[in-house]
Order: structure tokens, then sequence, then C-alpha cells
């Protein structure tokens, strides 16, 4: 009996308490309760041998799978801080094609239809498909399971495909129709994100371009959060904060940075410490980068003001100043230029003024807009080596007017033009929707690049015979300055506001997310 009983008692320890509880007196009811317990535990355990088990989990608590979907299979839980990025085996393949061919560089796309820097939601989604197939096996090939729990089921499947429901599969800007970017011209070098993302504003814009010194070790960086940051070969080295965003790029002129500032004041730095020498007070918001002549600086402002700063003291000398035309104005102002021993610059009422660097008495003023709104004179390009100066005028287009007398020598009907580059024999602007190459002696157009009627460019950097202009919540281009053919294309996602720092084989860059990236040029 005895030996019955110790196998009988062997027998029960595999089971349940309750299993053994089921034959006291009283308890049929429990005993078919725990008989639909077994029949539902026996369901399960065939659906876990047979297919994935998928399960909602918080952020951050997906394991050994994508987006809360847990294979049959075990898999080693993701290192701590990182995502999954695909479904299994994904992300060796991704790592195998990246180490074959060098892309896919931080996540930065590097153009349509190239690999690299693709977005995971793909992946994703096909990892969600995948198991909801194989759970759908699973459901037809298994027993009948209680309402409530396949009740339950669909939705925690519900809840998965709703997930989906918000992500783009693409986080990239659509590409304008007219662009064909026949390979990539550029690859990333640098990538460092200079304002925190808490300060990031809900639509942000950085317009100032990076400044390098002659030895091309220092590399200044003003952004909208009022900071200017200096780099030393590619390491911080010293930042200062202003008193108001930084609109646009420093002045680096022998040992010194001078920094304009939205606060109006023009603050002159040692460049190898970032120690204030003066601070001139402007009392306007400064938003071009001064240029210099005969020591003073001149500086533009968004009152429709150009002010003569003395070099050395930081003294202000004089102000010529235009009252705004009634109506509507583009957001934007002329930096001045000097050429001829003349400061040449222009004013949102469509005049072009040619000041006397001295005393700041106007030489001549040209009206170039024409009446109505957005009359702007937002860009002056005047080259010492030649006797035309040339202003964008954002109704009018192109003018190019005698640098003596203000005559006009020709006119190219381009409106939306608000930025200028001139390189060798010719003449470049980018604004509204389109990047437009013309001779700089008759205006004659040559070839013309559309970008689309809701894209704004930046000013266009040149070298090694291509230009890079970038746009607004789009990409970084670069054309053949020659042919205007589309060359590649560099998207961060975020876009960019400012002009790029161009360099032999090279740029800077920062994108509207405060993101200063160095890139190469592929030849």
């Amino acid at each position: 009996m005895a030996k019955d009983q110790s196998s009988t008692d062997g027998a029960r320890a595999d089971r349940l308490p309750q299993v053994a509880r089921q034959r006291c007196p009283g308890s049929a009811g429990r005993a078919r309760r725990l008989l639909e317990i077994r029949r539902k535990r026996a369901s399960l355990a065939r659906l876990r041998d047979r297919g994935a088990r998928i399960r909602l989990r918080g952020p951050g608590q997906a394991r050994g799978g994508e987006e809360g979907v847990r294979p049959s299979c075990r898999r080693r839980p993701a290192a701590a801080g990182r995502l999954p990025s695909g479904p299994p085996g994904a992300h060796r393949e991704q790592a195998r094609r990246q180490a074959a061919t060098g892309e896919g560089r931080e996540g930065v796309s590097q153009g349509p239809g190239v690999p690299g820097g693709e977005p995971a939601a793909r992946d994703r989604l096909a990892a969600a498909l995948h198991a909801l197939r194989r759970a759908a096996q699973a459901r037809r090939a298994g027993e009948a399971r209680p309402e409530k729990q396949g009740g339950a089921e669909e939705v925690m499947l519900l809840a998965i495909l709703l997930s989906f429901a918000w992500t783009p599969l693409s986080h990239r800007p659509v590409q304008p129709a007219a662009q064909v970017l026949t390979d990539r011209a550029f690859f990333v070098g640098e990538m460092v994100h200079l304002i925190p993302r808490d300060r990031i504003a809900f639509r942000p814009r950085e317009t100032a371009s990076p400044v390098l010194d002659e030895a091309g070790s220092r590399l200044y960086v003003g952004t909208s959060d009022g900071y200017v940051r200096c780099r030393f070969h590619g390491q911080p080295s010293w930042s200062w904060k202003a008193g108001g965003s930084i609109l646009a790029a420093p002045l680096l002129l022998e040992q010194t940075l001078y920094v304009p500032a939205a606060d109006g004041k023009l603050t002159a730095l040692n460049r190898i410490t970032g120690e204030v020498r003066w601070e001139a007070d402007v009392h306007e918001e400064l938003t071009t980068t001064p240029v210099v002549a005969e020591d003073k600086l001149f500086i533009s402002s968004s009152e429709e003001s150009v002010t003569a700063v003395d070099l050395k003291t930081g003294k202000l000398l004089w102000k010529f100043h235009r009252d705004p035309p009634p109506g509507f104005t583009i957001r934007g102002n002329a930096q001045p230029q000097v050429a001829h021993k003349t400061v040449f610059a222009g004013f949102a009422d469509g005049t072009v003024a040619a000041l006397d660097p001295s005393d700041g008495v106007a030489k001549w003023t040209r009206s170039v807009s024409g009446t109505g709104d957005y009359l702007d004179v937002d860009a002056v390009a005047a080259p010492e080596n030649d006797n035309l100066v040339y202003a964008a005028s954002t109704r009018s287009g192109i003018v190019a007017l005698d640098a003596e007398t203000g005559n006009p020598a020709w006119t190219s009907p381009l409106p939306g033009a608000n930025r200028l580059l001139v390189d060798g024999p010719r003449l470049y602007a980018s604004g509204r929707g389109m990047l437009t190459a013309l001779t700089r002696s008759k205006g004659i157009v040559t070839w013309k690049l559309s970008l689309g009627n809701d894209k704004y460019a930046t000013p266009a950097g040149a070298a090694d015979g291509l230009l890079l202009v970038g746009i607004e919540q789009g990409p970084l281009l670069a054309v053949e300055a020659t042919t205007g053919r589309a060359r590649g294309a560099f998207d961060p996602g975020s876009g960019f506001s400012g002009g790029p720092l161009v360099i032999p084989g090279g740029a800077f860059i920062v994108s509207n997310a405060g993101v200063l990236f160095g890139l190469g040029l592929l030849p």
C-alpha cells in the first residue's frame, strides 16, 4: 500500500494544488472549472508551438521582436538604450550592406532611390504583418478558443495595426518632379547636434552660415538659440551667448570675430578665446553679416537701416535709413556690399542706394521694383572687377545697374528671386521655386532648374564646378554649374534656411534642426 500511495503522491506532485482538491466532497463545480482551465492551457500551448505570440507592451518594453511582436523562438534582447530596427535578421543584412558600400551614415537620407539611412517603418510594418499571418494560421489550425479570449486578441491585433496608422513609410520630403538625381554627390564626414532637442522651436529656422578660418582649423557657428560656438579641429573650443538669436553669419577678420544678434548688438570677440572686446548697440534687429571697408563695419537691420560702426572701438558713426513701404513686404534684408569705394544696399521699398563710406550720404538711389506689394530688394551683388551692380527684386527679378550712375543696364524678369551669387562669367539667382544661371554681361538665361512652387532656396555656394543650394523643408542640392543638371541631394529631413559654407572638396551647413554637417563632395 505504501508503494502505491507513494506513486500516487508522485503523480499528484506534478499537478496544480486545485487538482488534488477536486476529489473532496462537494467540489463538482470546481472540477468542471478546472477541466475548462486545462483545455485553455492546452490550446495556448499549441499556439505557442505553432505561431508567434503577440503582446502589447509599453514604450521601451518591446523585447525579442519589433514593436511588441514576439516570435516563438528565443532571441537575445536588444542592448540597453537601443530599439530593434527591423525584423529578425534585418539588422545583420543591413550591417553587411553598409559595410560593403559605406552608406547609411547616421540615419540620414542620401537622396531618393539610394540605400542608406532608410526609415525603419517599412521593416516594422513587415514584421507586424508577418506576425499577423502566422497568428491567423495558428488560429485556423488550433482548437476553438473561448469567446472572451478571441475578442481580446482581436483588440490587440487592431491596436498593433493602428499603431502604424500615423507612422510614415518615409520621412523624406517629396522631391520636385523636375529633379533627376543621377548619383550621390555627398558623403557625411561630421554630424554634430548643436542645439539640444528640448530647445528647438516648433518651426525652427537656422539662417546663419558657418565661418571657417584661413588655416581651416577653427569653425564658428551661430545659431538661433543665441550661441556662437567655436570648434577647433572638430572639437568644442568655446561658446558665447548673445542676448538674442544669431540670424546671420559672423564676420571673421584677423583675430576678431564680429557677431550680429537679433537684440540689436554687434559684438567683437577674441576668435581664440571668445572674450568680448567691445559691444555696439544699434537698437535694431541685426539680420545681415557685416562688411568692412576703411576701418568701418557696415551692417543692415530689419528697420531698413544701414549703420556704420568703428572697427576698433565699436563706436556708432552714421546711419542711413529708408521708410518701409505701405502694404506687404517679405522678411529679409540685403547684406551691404562694398566696391568702387562705395557701399551698395537694397531696401524693402524696392530701392538700391549707393552710399559714401565716410559719412553715409547717398551718391545715388534707384527704384528697381515699380509699385505694389512685395517690392523688396533682398540681395545685392557688387563685384570689384565689374562696373555693374546686381540687385534681386522679389517683384521685378534681376536688375543690373551702372555702379557709377545707377542707370539700368539690363533686366531679367525672374519674379521671386531673392538670392544672388557671382561666380566667374555667370550670375546665379535663387529664390522661390527656381535656380537660374545668367550671363553677367547681358542677363541672358543659360539654364533654369525648377525646385517647385512652394520651395524656397537658400543662398548658393560654388566649388569644384558645382553649385550647392539648400531648400527650406527640403534637401541640399548639388547642381552642375555649367549645365544646371542635378547631381545629387543630401536630406537630413528638417530642411535648410541658411546657405552652405563651400570649401574645396566639401561644405559645412547647419540644418533647421540645429545640426552641423560636414560634407564631402564626391568627384
